[in-house]
C-alpha cells in the first residue's frame, strides 16, 4: 500500500506542477504538506495500530495497585 501511495503523490505532485509553480509560498507550503502527510500516514500503518483505549492501559498499569488498595 505505501508504494501505491507513493506512486499516486508522485503522479500527483507531477500534474500539478505547473499549477504549483504558479502559487504563493503559504500555497505551496500547504499542497506539500498535505501530500507529505497524507504520504507518511500510509506509512503508518494506522489500522494496524492498538486504540487509544489499549495505549491508556498500557500506560496507566503501573499505576494500578495504587488504585486498587
Amino acid at each position: 500500500m505505501f508504494a501505491v501511495t507513493t506512486v499516486a503523490a508522485a503522479v500527483i505532485v507531477r500534474l500539478e506542477w505547473n499549477n504549483v509553480k504558479q502559487m504563493s509560498a503559504k500555497d505551496k507550503t500547504v499542497f506539500f504538506a498535505v501530500i507529505v502527510s497524507g504520504w507518511v500516514m500510509t506509512g503508518l500503518n494506522l489500522p494496524q495500530l492498538p486504540g487509544l483505549h489499549t495505549i491508556f492501559g498500557i500506560m496507566f498499569k503501573p499505576f494500578r495497585p495504587l488504585l486498587e488498595q
